[in-house]
């Protein structure tokens, strides 16, 4: 028992480079979910797909985000880590930006708010 309270309070609190394998199970479980769900299933098998087939496609894609995660890694290995934060919030607001500026304007928005 001392072993593993020894062991909790020495990775307490967490460094920046172990921070980001905090956020890494989410993002990733959210990646290959649109990809399984939304890409494969709404547009490639419009809707006609199977169950079974969805979740194996978020399983491939799992592996291949899992893939692409530590070929970027490697790549970025000497960047700042402040640097690295500042542009991965810039790509989402510039992913969100578009939606939330251009949405209310839309014909088909809403004339009402959602309940």
């Amino acid at each position: 028992m001392r072993s593993a309270a020894r062991f909790c309070s020495a990775s307490f609190p967490p460094s920046p480079s172990q921070r980001s394998w905090l956020w890494s199970p989410g993002l990733t479980l959210a990646g290959c979910s649109a990809i399984g769900h939304d890409i494969y299933g709404q547009v490639i098998a419009k809707g006609r797909g199977s169950d079974a087939r969805e979740v194996w496609v978020s399983k491939v894609a799992a592996v291949c985000i899992g893939i692409v995660a530590v070929l970027l890694a490697y790549c970025f290995e000497n960047q700042n880590v402040a640097f690295m934060a500042g542009l991965a919030l810039s790509v989402a607001a510039s992913c969100n930006f578009p939606v939330l500026g251009n949405g209310p304007f839309s014909g088909a928005a809403p004339r009402r708010a959602a309940p």
